[in-house]
């Protein structure tokens, strides 16, 4: 796809630079998650999408993804803002590389640790359908945010506190990323047009979306490990691309826009098939069935390793968290910076019992009918 360029006026770069002073940056901005919903809504059927739909309570998927930054300032939810991304503690470009053991943000926590608890919330009939709906939309938030390389990286808090300058203003390196490098790219309108065209161009670009979307981590009983996948891409990303080379004071809409922003818009397709990946993966294992792909194919919902209760933290108001968070233990591997001591961390562990709820789909009702009689008949059973 041919880049477009836009001019940006004096007011339009002093609101960059206001909203990048005055605003924490903790995503990639409305545009980039949009557009992630946009795409990964396009992988899934009709059916799931209803699901989806029922699950988040928003029609559109987009609004659910934003939801997380919406509510991020309000004071009922101040517990949840580290839970945008981890901070990890390595050297770029010399060095970068993940260890949860050194870099998981106790006892706040962390993105990968929201992740996990944010998916066994969704599966599991313990949590009422409120908790249900800020899990999925939460989940529908963290891939996005993983895929902004910043979030996976420690160093001037992300970026946040290391100034650089882009189209003459000052700012910071993370808002360049989150907002301004995507607004030169995509230009102005309405922010849900503008995602909207910009997922369709980038599944338009999906030689075969079907293969792509089943070849995207989605295992669903063991989140750590597409979780930590996907945060490792993102934290090499900040040597190999992000501060490969010294950016600070620098004007980086020029050069640098340049040879980045191709690899920004990678990561906001790769965000977005992986994101239909995941909700595709829970749809299934609530039990879906469309009515107009009956075979859906299986999916095993045994989970893989033992059941573990994870102790959140205490200080958070949020009736939606009152109760400890699930999480699975996923299978461990090899690698040295993911052991079994990773999966200790919580303040506290007992071993639980868990069901599985369906959501069973009612594939009747004239295919004409409003919006909110095709999502009434979905019903939960536990």
């Amino acid at each position: 796809m041919a880049l477009r360029f836009l001019h940006l006026d004096k007011i339009t770069v002093l609101g960059i630079y206001f909203a990048s002073v005055l605003v924490p940056a903790w995503c990639w901005g409305n545009v980039g998650h949009r557009t992630v919903a946009y795409l990964a809504a396009k992988y899934l059927d009709e059916a799931e999408l209803a699901l989806m739909q029922t699950m988040t309570g928003f029609d559109d998927l987009s609004d659910a993804a934003v939801w997380a930054d919406e509510v991020a300032h309000l004071p009922a939810y101040e517990y949840a803002r580290s839970w945008h991304y981890i901070n990890v503690q390595d050297d770029p470009p010399e060095h970068c590389g993940i260890n949860v053991t050194r870099d998981h943000q106790a006892p706040s926590g962390d993105i990968i640790f929201a992740f996990v608890n944010h998916t066994a919330i969704v599966r599991s009939s313990a949590s009422c359908i409120a908790e249900d709906r800020e899990a999925m939309r939460y989940l529908l938030h963290w891939i996005g945010d993983i895929h902004q390389p910043l979030h996976a990286e420690g160093l001037a808090r992300g970026g946040v506190d290391l100034p650089v300058v882009f189209a003459g203003m000052p700012t910071n390196l993370h808002f360049v990323w989150d907002v301004a490098m995507i607004d030169k790219y995509r230009g102005e309108g309405d922010e849900k047009e503008v995602s909207r065209t910009w997922a369709n161009e980038i599944y338009a670009h999906d030689r075969d979306p079907y293969l792509i979307i089943h070849r995207e981590c989605s295992e669903i009983s063991s989140p750590m490990h597409c979780i930590l996948a996907w945060a490792k891409q993102s934290n090499k990303a900040v040597c190999e691309f992000v501060l490969k080379e010294n950016v600070a004071n620098r004007d980086l809409s020029l050069d640098y826009y340049m040879e980045n922003i191709s690899f920004l818009e990678s990561r906001i397709a790769l965000a977005g098939r992986r994101l239909g990946a995941w909700m595709k993966a829970l749809a299934v294992d609530a039990g879906v069935r469309s009515g107009v792909h009956y075979d859906a194919w299986p999916l095993d919902q045994t989970p893989k390793a033992g059941k573990r209760n994870m102790i959140d933290p205490p200080a958070n108001n949020s009736t939606a968290f009152q109760k400890p968070l699930q999480i699975f233990q996923g299978p461990i591997t090899s690698d040295p910076t993911h052991t079994s001591a990773d999966l200790e961390l919580p303040l506290g562990q007992a071993t639980i019992n868990l069901e599985f709820c369906k959501y069973e789909y009612a594939a009747d009702g004239h295919p004409e009918e409003p919006e909110d009689r095709k999502l009434a008949r979905w019903s939960r059973v536990c």
